[in-house]
């Protein structure tokens, strides 16, 4: 992972799995809700209709009542090669708001595959920054999930959301960095937590 000053970071991992299999872990409702939680949230409703002009909605929950929801639009899809789209965090704290645009971008063979992603800020805010290693814990996170071979694995609700993507529900099974409190560690910048 690298920041080019505060507007930009990149990630990047390579996995044991072919493309085809990295895209659907990244798109899929199901597969999603298995491996993506940001800042020990879970994952509770994902809406993706993956075209260009469609929307993506990521509804996050956590203990207390804490709640996160990502939402953008898609710019641009190739589907197992490319996505482009907008990435605008909604927090309980409207100050805390931010919007970034995502560039992901997918590559491999058959038994290898690898991602990369550009995370540019659209403009200057006064939000919380995302920290340079959320994005590698996320990414390691893909990488248990694919190397563990429970892509298949999901819950029996397969209602469809709006994109046409099922809203399967998953506990959150993952571990977090916990605080001595046994309170998941966010650092300094938890946007989830009064400032």
């Amino acid at each position: 992972m690298e920041s080019n000053g505060q507007s930009t970071i990149q990630a990047s991992k390579s996995f044991q799995a072919d493309v085809s299999a990295l895209y659907k872990a990244w798109t899929e409702a199901e597969q999603l809700k298995q491996w993506w939680k940001p800042m020990g949230l879970t994952l509770s409703d994902v809406e993706n209709e993956i075209t260009e002009g469609g929307k993506v909605t990521y509804h996050f929950k956590g203990e207390e009542g804490t709640s996160l929801t990502i939402e953008g639009t898609y710019q641009e899809v190739q589907p197992n090669e490319r996505l482009v789209y907008t990435w605008n965090w909604q927090l309980p704290d409207e100050k805390l708001n931010s919007s970034y645009k995502l560039e992901v971008v997918f590559e491999g063979s058959e038994d290898q595959s690898s991602i990369s992603i550009t995370q540019n800020e659209e403009e200057q805010q006064e939000s919380v920054k995302p920290k340079e290693s959320a994005w590698d814990d996320q990414l390691s996170k893909l990488a248990q999930f694919l190397e563990s071979g429970e892509q298949g694995a999901g819950s029996s609700d397969n209602t469809a959301s709006a994109g046409g993507v099922s809203n399967a529900q998953q506990q959150d099974a993952s571990s977090s960095a916990m605080d001595q409190e046994g309170k998941p560690d966010y650092g300094s910048q938890n946007p989830l937590q009064d400032q």
